[in-house]
């Protein structure tokens, strides 16, 4: 069934209309078009929106896997138009929600469904081929999978990611205040500079609401436009006019470590202040410190080490005395590269020791020398898929202990199929084997089984993303330890250390 433009036109003007006010017959006449649609992709393509969108809204299911099911055989056909990977992505996410049970066992049973979702996001907010803002939006809806399963810090990430590119995208910025006025709630040392920066955030929105009106429906746009009618106290924004340039590039790209997401806070002198406050340990209190103090502190060193690294290599003059040979394919050797593929490799080893750290403290069973962040937390199949979680953290989650959740679901992000697997097998292949970066894509290269070749500048963005997701990982511990001493609160003898500064040299 072909159409012509004027067809076409009134063809979607029509669907519109109907998901406005009536979703249950938007869906209907969307299946008609789809039965009669034969070669015609457009229409297709018009039709299987309106199944997945108006389906999502009526709450049929069957509609949303039949236009699920339509973009697939797009994608299939033009697996480059990355647009058709993102409406899969969309169609997705709609079939998990719709799935969606009161209970926590929604969260492996979509799993597939959502991590396969992240990866088509990611894979559309890195082309350079597709429209800044349908970048933006990607970046959207992946923060949005990643609220969902509590995984915060790196939710705001994405929201900041697409408002680099889209800098008067309100949704973004209503989204990202949310996260924020969410944290400060807990009153926490960083609460006031997080609701400065919300606030921020909601003024530019309220300043452009033309430019939410064109990312979302009426009715959509109706419930985020509530945020611009709370009152908020007038608090100023952090001043980095007076940063040095190692507090920029850790202001920047989010990469403290305190119980916050935004805001860095120069008036401190340490504002790397994630701490655990403190640990049940009853009988053994006798005994001394409980281990696992020193397994943070060790942790959040490891952290602050790769992030010093990652400074030293990016923004510092290094003196390098190597001579090194010309391999004539704009090969970059030297202390430099050395210290970037250094610093990613360490920040991957953190989320192994986070592995080690949570099973020492939720005494789960296992060789502690045998113990991988990606092997910790589900049960798998014979096939080596996931089954469900292993019995002390699916009970650990079901006490309401959502931190694990957020360590879970970014496990099976690192793995095969996941969305951040590349910074895994970046990490693998400087450990194992060798990792070159190039200035520019290398054109004339000899091949080894041996050599992982990366661009100097794809290389810098997976260095601060793996700093991120590190850090990440980190704030997920120390919450799953900060919830886990609330639901299991008996009354024994709890430790709380006295915090010591580390004085410079």
């Amino acid at each position: 069934m072909g159409f012509t433009q004027k067809e076409y036109s009134n063809l979607a003007e029509e669907l519109n209309q109907l998901f406005d006010t009536d979703p249950a017959a938007a869906v209907a006449r969307a299946r008609v078009i789809v039965d009669a649609s034969g070669r015609d992709g457009n229409s297709m393509l018009l039709a299987a929106g309106i199944l997945v969108d108006a389906g999502k809204t009526a709450g049929d299911l069957r509609a949303v896997e039949k236009g699920l099911e339509c973009f697939q055989l797009l994608f299939e056909g033009f697996p480059d138009e990355l647009s058709h990977g993102y409406n899969v992505a969309n169609a997705l996410m709609a079939r998990a929600n719709l799935q969606w049970a009161d209970s926590m066992d929604w969260y492996v049973q979509t799993m597939e469904d959502r991590t396969t979702a992240r990866l088509l996001y990611a894979r559309v907010t890195t082309s350079e081929n597709v429209d800044v803002h349908l970048r933006a939006q990607a970046h959207i809806n992946l923060a949005n999978t990643l609220r969902d399963a509590y995984r915060f810090s790196e939710a705001y990430d994405h929201y900041c990611l697409a408002l680099e590119l889209d800098p008067h995208n309100g949704v973004a910025r209503i989204h990202a205040a949310s996260l924020l006025l969410r944290f400060a709630k807990r009153n926490g040392p960083g609460a006031d500079t997080m609701v400065a920066v919300a606030v921020h955030h909601l003024k530019v929105a309220k300043e452009n609401p033309a430019r939410i009106k064109e990312l979302v429906s009426e009715w959509d746009f109706k419930k985020l436009a509530e945020s611009f009618y709370h009152e908020f106290p007038t608090l100023d924004v952090p001043d980095l006019s007076d940063a040095t340039p190692f507090q920029r590039f850790i202001a920047e790209h989010r990469l403290f470590l305190a119980d916050s997401i935004e805001g860095l806070d120069l008036s401190l002198d340490r504002w790397d202040a994630l701490v655990l406050d403190r640990i049940s340990d009853g009988a053994d209190a006798i005994k001394g410190p409980p281990p696992l103090f020193a397994m943070f502190n060790t942790l959040k060193s490891d952290y602050l080490a790769a992030r010093h690294i990652a400074f030293q290599a990016l923004h510092e003059s290094v003196l390098d005395s190597g001579s090194y040979s010309d391999t004539e394919d704009l090969a970059q050797y030297g202390i430099v590269s050395a210290l970037m593929t250094l610093a990613q490799r360490a920040c991957l080893d953190i989320l192994d020791k986070v592995a080690v750290l949570t099973n020492e403290y939720l005494q789960l069973a296992g060789d502690p020398n045998k113990i991988y962040f990606v092997t910790t937390w589900f049960d798998r199949t014979k096939n080596r898929e996931i089954s469900k979680w292993k019995d002390p953290i699916d009970h650990e989650v079901k006490r309401g202990n959502t931190a694990l959740i957020a360590l879970s679901e970014l496990a099976r992000d690192i793995q095969d199929g996941g969305y951040l697997e590349l910074r895994r097998a970046m990490r693998h292949a400087s450990t194992h084997r060798f990792s070159v970066l190039h200035a520019g894509l290398p054109t004339a290269l000899r091949e080894s089984v041996v050599i992982e070749h990366y661009a100097h500048s794809d290389f810098i963005d997976h260095l601060i993303g793996s700093l991120q997701t590190s850090r990440a990982a980190i704030h997920y511990v120390a919450e799953m330890i900060r919830q886990h001493e609330a639901i299991h609160d008996d009354g024994r003898l709890t430790v709380q250390l006295s915090i010591r500064e580390v004085g410079r040299r």
